[in-house]
C-alpha cells in the first residue's frame, strides 16, 4: 500500500494545506491564472469604484458647503452683537456725562436747541452733537435733555435723556437710539452724601 505524499501536492479537493478540512487552499501559479480566466479579479485586488468615488466626494462637498454657511451665519450674528454692544457702551457713556453735568448744576435753559426730530411736542436740548470717543472711531452720539415735570427747562428737574448712537456701514449711516429718565435733585442728593470729588 502506497502512503501518501506530504506538502503540496497531497492536497486533495475539498480540504486545505496538509488535507485539513477548512484551511487555506496554497496560492500557486495555476489557481491564479485559473482565475484570470474566469474574469475574476485577483484575489488580493481591492479598490474603489469611480462612482463610489464621486458619491463620497459629493457628500464630501455638501458637508463642507453646509459648514462654510454655518461660519458665515455666526460671523454676521457675532458682528451684529459686537455692534450694538459697542453702541450700548458708547451710550453708557454718554449718560453718565449728562448725569455728571446734572450733578454739577448744567444749566439746561442755556443748551442749545436740538434742529434734529424730536417727539411729544417740549423742546430738546442738545447737550452734545456729533460727539466721538477715540476708543471707538466708527460711531458718534448725540446726547439730548428733554424736561418732564415742567414746560422751563430751568425749573425741571425730571430730564428725559436720549443717546442717538449712530455708525457708518457701507456708505449708510445707522441710527440706535437709547433712553432713560434722570432726576435732578437725586444727582444733588447723592452729590452731597458723597462730598465733593
Amino acid at each position: 500500500m502506497a502512503r501518501p505524499l506530504r506538502g503540496p501536492a497531497s492536497v486533495r479537493p475539498g480540504l486545505g494545506a496538509g488535507g485539513v478540512l477548512g484551511a487555506p487552499a496554497p496560492r500557486t501559479p495555476a489557481a491564479a491564472g485559473a482565475r484570470r480566466r474566469a474574469g475574476c479579479p485577483p484575489a488580493s485586488a481591492s479598490g474603489l469604484t469611480l462612482i463610489e468615488v464621486l458619491v463620497a466626494l459629493s457628500i464630501l462637498a455638501f458637508g463642507m458647503t453646509a459648514v462654510l454657511g454655518l461660519l458665515a451665519a455666526a460671523s454676521a450674528v457675532h458682528r451684529a452683537a459686537t455692534d450694538r454692544t459697542d453702541m450700548a457702551l458708547l451710550a453708557d457713556l454718554a449718560f453718565a456725562r449728562a448725569r455728571a453735568a446734572l450733578t454739577y448744576g448744567l444749566r439746561v435753559a442755556e443748551l442749545p436747541r436740538y434742529a434734529g426730530p424730536a417727539a411729544g411736542g417740549r423742546p430738546v436740548h442738545a447737550l452734545a452733537e456729533g460727539v466721538r470717543e477715540p476708543a471707538y472711531p466708527d460711531l458718534s452720539y448725540d446726547l439730548l435733555l428733554t424736561p418732564i415735570d415742567a414746560e422751563d427747562p430751568a425749573a425741571a428737574d425730571v430730564f428725559h435723556v436720549e443717546a442717538r448712537v449712530r455708525r457708518l456701514e457701507r456708505g449708510r449711516e445707522r441710527l440706535t437710539t437709547f433712553h432713560t429718565v434722570m432726576v435732578r435733585r437725586l444727582a444733588r442728593r447723592d452729590l452731597a452724601v458723597a462730598g465733593p470729588p
